[in-house]
């Protein structure tokens, strides 16, 4: 199929220009859009905070395979998670490629403008984008660990930077985050407070995952037992809904005895295998219940409890909430 070059620039320009245009003094724009036959139909929406700016995209590309060229310049630090369809991104002053499969995130600063992006025809792009200024950025990392140590330096000498080699997972946490972004309805003083708080949430969760990456290399398991590690953590969130996940299992899955999965994981992501499948799992309800609509019992049985109130009460202790508080009422 036909691969198309095309000017993003001027759509972007576009469709700020439709957003400055509207403007509202709530700081919550409407949606900004450009229907175009060899594009498709892009749609912008944006929030704009003190040093942050929050977009979502949406877009319906057309009929052909889209490459356009990136040469904006910008000091701000870059966070993309990508919630529906495929983005392949190469900058210059990058090493490797940011490949944005559905439900991953990465975060970069670019240190020069040059690069490229590729989408493919037909596919429906849904990202949630933040662009936070350097010195707000800096708000949220600690000199003391190896992720902020490594960040500030970089930060100071300009230098280019992706915060892991490869895209993570976007887990149920930073979804439910997200999911609470978009849908406030608060309006005003109380708005900007709320949406505030829920960004410091999901860069703490963001930041949480680009951690492990900078462990000391002597409090890692092997350099080859920790791509196991990780693959099996991929695996988790992909297939934690499963009843027959148990510890011998996954580590014949992944070819890690286990002692090395118990401690290698614990070392990794600062909890056990089924402390984080649980964790997975209670996101997952809470997602179900907020966004879904579901009770607490079709919530307990989607995932798999055959007595609500276990289910009620192992829901309490992740969030310290009972799910009733949110939930529909049972019917």
């Amino acid at each position: 199929m036909q691969l198309l070059d095309i000017s993003f620039e001027n759509i972007m320009q576009e469709l700020v220009g439709q957003q400055t245009r509207s403007a509202q003094p709530t700081g919550v724009n409407p949606v900004a859009r450009v229907v175009n036959k060899e594009i498709g139909a892009v749609g912008l929406q944006s929030y704009f905070l003190p040093g942050l700016h929050i977009s979502q995209v949406q877009w319906q590309v057309g009929k052909h395979h889209l490459r356009f060229e990136d040469q904006t310049h910008s000091d701000d630090i870059n966070i993309n998670l990508q919630l529906q369809g495929s983005l392949y991104t190469q900058f210059n002053c990058l090493a490797n490629p940011l490949d944005m499969q559905p439900g991953r995130h990465n975060l970069i600063l670019t240190s020069e403008p040059g690069g490229y992006h590729v989408i493919k025809a037909g596919d429906q792009l849904e990202m949630f984008h933040l662009s936070l200024k350097p010195e707000q950025f800096c708000r949220f990392l600690d000199e003391s660990t190896p992720l902020g140590n490594n960040l500030l330096l970089k930060l100071e000498k300009r230098e280019a930077f992706s915060a892991s080699p490869q895209p993570l997972n976007i887990t149920p946490s930073m979804q439910a985050a997200i999911a609470d972004l978009k849908n406030c309805s608060l309006q005003g003083h109380t708005r900007r407070l709320y949406l505030e708080a829920k960004v410091t949430e999901l860069l703490c969760l963001l930041l949480d995952g680009y951690a492990s990456y900078y462990m000391p290399l002597n409090k890692l398991p092997k350099r080859n037992d920790v791509d196991k590690l990780y693959a099996l953590r991929e695996y988790l969130h992909r297939h934690y809904l499963q009843p027959e996940l148990s510890l011998a299992s996954l580590g014949r899955e992944f070819g890690l005895n286990e002692f090395t999965l118990k401690k290698g994981f614990k070392q990794l992501f600062n909890t056990t295998v089924f402390g984080y499948i649980q964790q997975l799992r209670m996101e997952h309800a809470r997602l179900l219940i907020m966004e879904g609509g579901l009770t607490v019992s079709e919530a307990a049985d989607a995932l798999g409890y055959a007595n609500p109130q276990h289910f009620s009460t192992a829901y309490k202790k992740q969030f310290g909430v009972s799910p009733g508080k949110f939930a529909l009422a049972d019917k």
